[in-house]
């Protein structure tokens, strides 16, 4: 479990943040920009410890500055056994809103179901539904 709040996040060549096989993490009020991936979340079959089982769940990723000129943020699978629950809107263990998103050129700049997703796919899998999608 942990919070990521209130930060800065510039210039990291592969990607602003990642998170894998996390639960119970919230990422808020923070500023991404010119990262080689904004945010990336991992949904991968890693295992336990001896608290708990090293599964994705409860991630909330809102309210967040993303500037976008590369790369993708969102959601990949590796490795894993149940299939493609995890990207059923109905499914819950991911779930990004309120974020302000800024965008340069027509990339697509997302990422859900093992592809890269433009703004209205990306909304279509229940992402971002109350977020901010600036083109530049």
């Amino acid at each position: 479990a942990g919070v990521v709040r209130n930060n800065v996040i510039v210039g990291n060549g592969v990607s602003g943040l990642e998170l894998v096989a996390s639960q119970n993490v919230e990422v808020y009020g923070n500023l991404f920009q010119n990262n080689g991936n904004a945010m990336r979340v991992w949904h991968q079959n890693r295992g336990a410890g001896g608290n708990c089982t090293w599964a994705l769940s409860n991630v909330r990723v809102h309210d967040n500055s993303v500037h976008m000129n590369r790369g993708t943020t969102g959601l990949w699978k590796w490795n894993v056994t149940d299939g493609d629950s995890i990207f059923s809107p109905s499914d819950g263990r991911v779930k990004f809103y309120n974020n302000t998103y800024y965008l340069s050129g027509t990339a697509r700049y997302f990422q859900w179901m093992n592809n890269t997703r433009s703004v209205s796919e990306w909304k279509g899998y229940g992402q971002d539904l109350t977020g901010n999608f600036i083109q530049q």
